[in-house]
């Protein structure tokens, strides 16, 4: 009786994850300029929409996007390398819809960095 209900656990576990494979993971629960993310080829063709230079940092322009920098209530930094580039596309309409501004920061991560 117990191999029975694991098999019968295994084979509903089975099928569910077949049908999400299907499906290709349920993307209608995306909005649809977000789904456009899935690609790679998508997603680097995404440019900045907004630069700023700001006191503080060094002398240089730097990716904003979301709401526009001046104007946010609510500002954010998205801070990384590459693997940030990538989430910005992602993130950029969800910013933009709660009204924050992000500030792409490309530098090396703070975890990267070894201690004296």
């Amino acid at each position: 009786m117990t191999v029975g209900f694991g098999l019968a656990a295994a084979s509903t576990a089975a099928v569910a994850g077949l049908g999400v494979a299907a499906l290709h993971g349920f993307p209608a629960r995306l909005s649809p300029d977000v789904q456009d993310m899935s690609s790679l080829e998508e997603m680097w063709k995404w440019e900045c929409p907004q630069h700023v230079k700001l006191d503080g940092l060094p002398p240089r322009s730097y990716c904003v996007f979301g709401a526009s920098w001046s104007d946010a209530k609510t500002k954010a930094v998205l801070w990384g390398d590459s693997h940030a580039d990538h989430w910005a596309p992602i993130i950029q309409p969800v910013a933009e819809r709660a009204g924050i501004a992000v500030l792409l920061y490309r530098e090396c991560p703070p975890s990267s960095r070894r201690a004296s």
